[in-house]
Order: structure tokens, then C-alpha cells, then sequence
């Protein structure tokens, strides 16, 4: 009776914990398809794309170029909204004399399908062929940004291709890292597993990585960017931004541009 017993909770914790995994990316992934917004909204000019992954989903994007581009810079967004949310930071890449690829992943916007681990792997993969085969540009010209979740993303293309250089803004640790702040650890561990685990990705980046974070963030904790920096190669620096998660760019001011700008001219050249 007891034997028996005992494999009933085995199997419900089985169940349990496999609807759990399932689960996983409603706690992580949160899109909205309404694109509220243009470069336009800013004045700037830029062509809509659309551009398949390598799975054959149909993933959005804008292309906006800069008249004398010294790089061109991916977009990794966040795990909330879609680009229209992100076009403040848009401009302010664009006036440091960057072409920039900003896209939404698979779920987000006007992107189909919905978004997974492997699916934003692949949407990112999609915009540096896009970068390279269609714009023509050389990979050691090509910035990859990522912010939050992004940062993730960013860090997982920049170990598989041989990018000029990588920003990692305001980004974690890995999901569970972020989640056991929350639920006790083995849980976390439990759910996520080892999903985006940029600690032990970065390190396999070769390009120059700068990596900024805020003391103030409320979402990440500052230590993460750290870790981050830490766990990165020997090509690297670290900006201490200010403000919370989402509004860094702005509440940093012009030292937000400058940090990047000083960056990518070390990295890359004018």
C-alpha cells in the first residue's frame, strides 16, 4: 500500500512539474501586438521588413538606416511590448551614426508564430543573415544590443557569430537566477532549468562586450550585471548606469550615449 502510495506521488509530482515546464514562457514572455508606433513618430525615415527565420516563421522588423553609418546596430528588445515601444532608444542610437535593425521575436507585434528559447535563437540568427546577405554589411561592423531579456538573446548570437562587439544593458544572470528571487530556488530550478543562462554563455563571447547596468533597477538586481561582466572575456568594460530597469537610457542622459559611442569606436573604429 505504502509502495504504492509513494509512486501516486511520484507520478502527480511528475505531472505537476512537466505542466509547470510547459508553463514556463507565459512567466516569461509577455507580447503585445499592437504597434503603437514608427521611426516616423521621430522622423525618422526606415523600411519595414519582414524576414524568415531560419523554421520559416515570417519575423518583423524595421530597418533604419543612418546616412555614413560607422556600424550597424541589432536590436534585442525586452520581454514586454513589441519595437514601438522602443523608439526613444531608436533615435538615440540612430544619432550616434548607427544603422539600426530593431525586431520584434516570434509572438511580438507583427511577427508570427509564438516566442520560445530556441524561437528568439532563431529570430536573432535571421536578422544577422539579414545584416550580412541582404544589407551587405561585414560582420565585424555589426553591434549587437541587447536590453533585459534581450540581453539573453544578444549574448546567445554573439557566441554563434563573429559580431564586432556586444552590449548587454540591464540583463540577468539567467531566468532561474531571477526567478529565485521570487520562489524558493529549487523551484525555480525546477521551472526554468538552465533557460538563457547568459552567466555561462558570455563567457564564450570572443568579441569586446560592455556590459551597463543601474544600482536602481527593480526588476534585476545590479549584482547580475556584475556577474555578467565578470563572467565575460578579457575584451570588456562595465558602465554603471542610473534609473530603474526601463527608463536607464533616459535617466543616464548623455553619458548613455557616450558610453556606447567610446565603446564601439574602441571596438570597431569610426
Amino acid at each position: 500500500m505504502w509502495t504504492l502510495r509513494l509512486r501516486i506521488t511520484e507520478a502527480l509530482a511528475c505531472i505537476a512539474c512537466a505542466f509547470m515546464v510547459s508553463c514556463a514562457g507565459s512567466f516569461v514572455y509577455f507580447p503585445d501586438r499592437a504597434v503603437l508606433a514608427t521611426p516616423a513618430a521621430v522622423g525618422l525615415p526606415y523600411e519595414a521588413v519582414r524576414i524568415s527565420a531560419g523554421d520559416g516563421v515570417a519575423v518583423a522588423g524595421w530597418w533604419v538606416p543612418c546616412e555614413n553609418a560607422r556600424a550597424t546596430l541589432v536590436f534585442c528588445h525586452g520581454n514586454a511590448g513589441n519595437i514601438s515601444h522602443r523608439v526613444g532608444q531608436l533615435e538615440m542610437f540612430h544619432g550616434l551614426g548607427l544603422n539600426v535593425l530593431l525586431f520584434d521575436y516570434r509572438g511580438y507585434g507583427e511577427s508570427e508564430g509564438s516566442p520560445s528559447e530556441e524561437g528568439t535563437r532563431l529570430d536573432a540568427d535571421a536578422m544577422w543573415s539579414y545584416c550580412t546577405k541582404v544589407r551587405g554589411v561585414a560582420p565585424g561592423k555589426i553591434v549587437i544590443y541587447g536590453h533585459s531579456l534581450g540581453g539573453a538573446v544578444a549574448v546567445r548570437l554573439a557566441v554563434e557569430r563573429p559580431a564586432g562587439c556586444l552590449i548587454v544593458d540591464s540583463s540577468f544572470t539567467s531566468v532561474a537566477d531571477v526567478a529565485a528571487r521570487h520562489v524558493p530556488a529549487i523551484l525555480a530550478r525546477g521551472l526554468f532549468g538552465g533557460m538563457y543562462n547568459s552567466r555561462e554563455s558570455i563567457a564564450r563571447v570572443a568579441c569586446p562586450v560592455l556590459v551597463m547596468h543601474s544600482p536602481d533597477d527593480e526588476i534585476i538586481p545590479f549584482r547580475m550585471g556584475e556577474d555578467l561582466y565578470n563572467a565575460a572575456g578579457l575584451a570588456k568594460r562595465f558602465f554603471r548606469i542610473r534609473g530603474s530597469h526601463n527608463t536607464g537610457f533616459l535617466e543616464t542622459g548623455a553619458a548613455w550615449g557616450e558610453a556606447i559611442e567610446a565603446f564601439i569606436m574602441e571596438s570597431i573604429g569610426r
